[in-house]
């Protein structure tokens, strides 16, 4: 009885060490990811001040900003065309009027409404 008795204390002993490692494991885990949520948060932040400080002095950009601001629009540029090329590869356009994403066939928009040729 003494040899089940060990054996028994032994597995409870090795499954309480897997319990508290696959908890230490899931405490990590989920501490990382909170980590990386807030550094993602952070970024964002980040982000929209950029974009507002872009906005807000896009006209007069300073010396030092001037070289970012081109490399933007030559970025919105791009992605602005990319767009465009997106679109005529899946049969559309946009409406001349008002900018909204029709097929390329159609004789009028049917959000505006414009004729077109």
């Amino acid at each position: 009885m003494a040899f089940f008795d060990d054996l028994q204390k032994n597995l409870s002993a090795a499954g309480k060490q897997a319990a508290d490692k696959a908890k230490e494991v899931a405490d990590l885990t989920m501490k990382t990811a909170e980590l990386r949520r807030e550094e993602q948060e952070l970024k964002d932040c980040y982000a929209r001040i950029g974009q507002r400080l872009y906005e807000s002095t896009k006209e007069v950009p300073s010396e030092a900003d001037l070289d970012d601001f081109n490399q933007i629009e030559a970025h919105l540029n791009n992605i602005k065309n990319i767009e465009e090329e997106i679109q005529q590869l899946k049969g559309k356009k946009p409406c001349p009027n008002c900018g909204k994403t029709i097929d390329a066939e159609s004789k009028f928009c049917n959000y505006c409404g414009t004729v077109l040729e």
